[in-house]
């Protein structure tokens, strides 16, 4: 089964969703991860861009790019 790869600037439609999920998984508020998502969308971001991984429509996993964030894992 294929997991898309999308870049946040792809599907901004999924700020909030991917907001929460990061939120959920590592216990740093949403604000702070919507914040930088929304950096991103404007190109201001230390962040260059944020990627969703998604699962028959619904997240299964999302991370930001590894050499930017080794600490987050699968």
């Amino acid at each position: 089964m294929e997991h898309p790869i999308l870049p946040l600037r792809d599907a901004p439609a999924l700020l909030d969703e991917a907001a929460v999920w990061f939120s959920g998984h590592w216990g740093i508020p949403a604000a702070e991860y919507r914040e930088s998502m929304e950096q991103c969308l404007r190109r201001k971001s230390p962040v260059p861009q944020w990627y969703m991984v998604r699962d028959g429509g619904l997240p299964e996993r999302m991370y930001t790019a590894p050499a930017l964030s080794p600490a987050i894992r699968p």
